[in-house]
Parts: structure tokens; C-alpha cells; sequence
């Protein structure tokens, strides 16, 4: 069952894909341009080594997104969007570790994280994803299509499939998984 905190970072992004003028219905085009040129965020992408994912630089006029460039492509979309949503949410100067994106209590995490899921993958995308595809089971398959179509990792286009109730099934979700 989805929390305050969670609901909250997933509305924020519906308001800041409003404002940024990105469709509900389907992945941003350009993250890094929406983000810079209309989200009022500039992003820093460097080597911030293993024990660093991202940060924000909460600075009046001139806030700070960095990215770790040396993850893979999908991390680093994730980061960003996740780092974005600190600033949107208003949140304070955070250097978000690796294990902040998955295994978080900390309410501000887990809003930063619904916020990068629902602007990366939003709800309606979803449901029109899940409405189009052949009936049955999700496969691996489907994980992987969803994920490519998205610009996102598989493990964040199955947990997205599992946050949006489009997969249910929590057996299906840990074969997925495993």
C-alpha cells in the first residue's frame, strides 16, 4: 500500500511533468534538457566513485543535480530524476548513496523515489502499456521491453509494474526478480 511520502513524491511529478509540458502517456524524450532548460536544475555528471549515486545541491538561484557518470545509462536516468525530485520536493542538500534508491526508510527518500518513478514511468503510461499488451502472465520479456521503451533499468521497470498494480502476482514478481 502506497504511504504519505510516497504519494507525495508521485504528485509532485505529475505537476512537475505539467510544468515541464511532458506528456502523461509516455517517456520523457530528453530528461537532461527538460530538467535544465525548463526544470530550473543544473546537472553535474563525474566520477563520484562507488560509494556515491548522486546529490543535490539545495542552492538558492542555482541548484545542483550530480550524477555518477561511471553507472550505466539507465542509473544514471534514474539518479537524475530522482535527484530532481529533491529539488522539486523541496528537500535540503543530500549525497544520496547507492542503497538510498532501494532499501530507504527515510521518508524523503522514499518520496524522491516515487517522484523519479512516476516521472520516468508515469501511472497512465502504465495503464495504456498494461491495456495494450496480450493477456497473460508478464514475462521476463515484457519487463525488458518496458524497461527499453522507458530508458530505465529491468529491476526498475518490474518494481514499477508491481507500484502501479499492473503485477500483482508477488510469486510472478519474485521469479521476475530472481
Amino acid at each position: 500500500m502506497p504511504s504519505l511520502h510516497s504519494n507525495r513524491g508521485a504528485k509532485r511529478a505529475r505537476e512537475a511533468r505539467d510544468a515541464l509540458g511532458l506528456p502523461l502517456d509516455r517517456a520523457p524524450e530528453d530528461l537532461l534538457e527538460a530538467v535544465e532548460a525548463r526544470g530550473g536544475a543544473h546537472v553535474v555528471a563525474l566520477d563520484l566513485g562507488d560509494g556515491v549515486a548522486g546529490a543535490h545541491l539545495a542552492r538558492p538561484g542555482c541548484p545542483l543535480l550530480f550524477v555518477n557518470g561511471r553507472q550505466p545509462p539507465t542509473r544514471q536516468r534514474f539518479t537524475l530524476a530522482h535527484e530532481f525530485g529533491h529539488h522539486r520536493l523541496g528537500h535540503a542538500t543530500v549525497v544520496d548513496r547507492p542503497q538510498a534508491f532501494s532499501d530507504s526508510h527515510d521518508p524523503l527518500e522514499v518520496e524522491a523515489n516515487a517522484f523519479a518513478a512516476e516521472l520516468l514511468i508515469p501511472r497512465p503510461a502504465m495503464e495504456r502499456w498494461a491495456d495494450e499488451r496480450e493477456p497473460g502472465p508478464i514475462t521476463l520479456e515484457d519487463v525488458v521491453r518496458l524497461a527499453a521503451e522507458y530508458g530505465v533499468s529491468a529491476q526498475m521497470a518490474r518494481i514499477r509494474l508491481e507500484t502501479t498494480r499492473v503485477l500483482t502476482d508477488r510469486g510472478r514478481a519474485d521469479r521476475l526478480d530472481a
